[in-house]
């Protein structure tokens, strides 16, 4: 497939790319994306963490907890820590969650998603950490502040 094509050149040529990764943007929620089509959403994952494994200099540069209509494979807050401790895992720049706060709820907003999945992100950052002790502040740490803000707090 091309896509597959793609993804081997770009293994093959990062080295000769300065300063380069490439963004990566992993969503479950079109009619594309029905598990009759693409197979469980579990599946779907784990396919895209292969892809990740496989390439040098990547970043999960959005993902949800989005899922297609009438998914019945996995809850969302499973689907979201599945894909959080995969994408964190494999991908050598981490992964981001779609937004702070659009108005779509939960699955796309971390701000009006439960305290579970905020709490999910705050130990994987940790662990990330852990990893990788020789990192310093990244744009996760300031995600981290932001999930200590109090609810009734607009910003």
């Amino acid at each position: 497939s091309q896509k597959r094509r793609f993804l081997k050149r770009w293994a093959e040529r990062v080295a000769d790319l300065d300063h380069c990764i490439l963004d990566l943007h992993y969503y479950h929620f079109s009619e594309f994306d029905r598990e009759h089509i693409r197979g469980t959403l579990h599946t779907q994952v784990t396919r895209y963490n292969s892809e990740l494994e496989a390439l040098p200099a990547t970043v999960v540069g959005e993902f949800s907890a989005g899922r297609p209509p009438a998914c019945s494979s996995m809850n969302p807050q499973k689907f979201f820590e599945m894909q959080l401790s995969l994408y964190m895992a494999n991908s050598t720049h981490g992964a981001f969650f779609w937004c702070w706060s659009d108005g779509a709820g939960g699955d796309w907003s971390l701000k009006d998603a439960d305290e579970t999945r905020r709490e999910a992100i705050k130990s994987e950052a940790e662990v990330n950490r852990q990893r990788n002790p020789n990192l310093e502040a990244t744009p996760r740490e300031e995600l981290i502040r932001k999930l200590s803000i109090k609810e009734n707090d607009d910003d």
